[in-house]
């Protein structure tokens, strides 16, 4: 909130800065303010600019096994493997499986390592989601409670699977128990489930650091890389892999199967919507349908632009609505625009519902499209720019012209 002199209060109770320091005692901007309150935009855009996005770490030789361990431990009735098994050392009932054994590991444990590193590498890009998390109740964007999309997810303390988790849409998931943690494990309870509404087993990866247990009769998709090792519980099963080289990879009548080739999607429409309120500051939501999640922007300064963090669409050349719920008192949308949609695609902008349409084009695949919603404080008068009249003109001409003949009289010493 400004504190200067200038600062007033305004009748939806925010604070708000009269229109003087914009302007010069000639009605024209003033320029380094107006830099200054550039300069704030830009950085606040770019703190909001939160990146979901997540790669898929090389696997290399890895990628054929659907276990790599420095010791395999068996109990109960053999596990299946649809896949190759690696392993330094081993006791107990060992798996079946339909590709190779080999043993000890070599290239499959460097190749492991390597898509750990690439995995470290993106901790710079994962939404935290704080602490110990139950993936299964956690909200991400708004959504609803346990239904996650693509990107790269990171917690400081462990996370778990108590019920149900819903990976939402296709693109690669990466989930980071641990991160700035000593020891941070993995855990899923017996029976929970993790379901695919569109994503791909092979584009899901898990990399704890601590130790993965699975509870009994769960249902588990994706890749753990976990060198603290990896518990199956009984009937537990996993279309995934088990790499743990550098641990204990533990079965228990499991069913573990390598997951097929994912086949690239084109890539969802993302959207990002902005908030400019002119005369003040204040807390605007946002509404919108084809999976655009409920969210707040917050401005604090007249004029000066917030975004939202990006949201990906759920699905490509959909009709879409943006709606920006009942202002704070006082303030009335002035404008609603659109940049980046599709080819041919258009938007329709309805004021008196604060709603905007973007059609089926203008959400094609891969569009990146920015919307900026703009408020207006009753009694707000933009600041104006006046553009000199000939008479100005010409005494601004007589003044250089001044300026350029005493120049010339002081080289001829006169």
């Amino acid at each position: 909130m400004p504190s200067d002199s200038t600062a007033t209060l305004t009748k939806s109770g925010y604070a708000t800065r009269d229109a003087a320091p914009l302007q010069s005692k000639s009605g024209r901007k003033n320029p380094t303010l107006l830099l200054c309150l550039g300069l704030v935009s830009l950085l606040s855009m770019a703190c909001s600019n939160v990146a979901w996005a997540a790669t898929a770490p090389p696997l290399g030789t890895a990628a054929n096994f659907g276990i790599v361990s420095s010791t395999l431990s068996g109990t109960g009735a053999p596990t299946v493997v649809t896949g190759s098994v690696c392993y330094s050392t081993a006791s107990g009932t060992l798996p079946a499986f339909s590709g190779i054994t080999k043993t000890p590991c070599t290239t499959e444990i460097s190749d492991q390592n390597t898509a750990l590193a690439d995995l470290d590498a993106q901790l710079g890009t994962c939404i935290s989601l704080g602490s110990s998390v139950d993936l299964s109740a956690a909200v991400v964007g708004g959504g609803t409670p346990g239904v996650i999309p693509p990107g790269c997810y990171s917690s400081t303390g462990a996370m778990s699977i108590g019920s149900t988790l819903t990976l939402n849409g296709g693109g690669v998931y990466v989930f980071r128990p641990g991160a700035g943690a000593a020891t941070a494990a993995l855990n899923t309870a017996a029976g929970s489930i993790v379901t695919l509404n569109g994503a791909c087993a092979g584009d899901v990866f898990w990399a704890p650091t601590a130790a993965t247990t699975l509870g009994a009769n769960s249902t588990f998709f994706g890749t753990i890389v976990d060198v603290a090792g990896i518990t199956m519980g009984a009937g537990a099963t996993l279309a995934g892999r088990a790499l743990a080289a550098g641990g204990t990879v533990t079965t228990n009548a499991n069913a573990i199967a390598i997951p097929g080739a994912c086949t690239p999607t084109a890539a969802l429409p993302v959207i990002r919507v902005t908030k400019i309120s002119n005369g003040g500051g204040g807390t605007f939501d946002f509404s919108g349908s084809n999976g655009f999640a409920n969210q707040s922007i917050t401005t604090v300064m007249s004029g000066v632009a917030v975004s939202g963090s990006a949201q990906t669409l759920a699905a490509a050349g959909t009709s879409t609505t943006i709606t920006e719920a009942a202002p704070p008192v006082g303030y009335t949308l002035a404008s609603i625009s659109c940049t980046g949609l599709g080819a041919g695609g258009t938007q329709a902008n309805n004021l008196g519902t604060r709603t905007v349409t973007l059609d089926a084009a203008a959400t094609a695949a891969g569009a990146a499209i920015a919307c900026t919603f703009t408020n207006n404080m009753d009694g707000f008068v933009p600041p104006t720019t006046s553009i000199p009249t000939l008479s100005e003109w010409a005494m601004i001409l007589l003044a250089g012209l001044m300026v350029i003949v005493g120049l010339g009289m002081r080289r001829k010493g006169m």
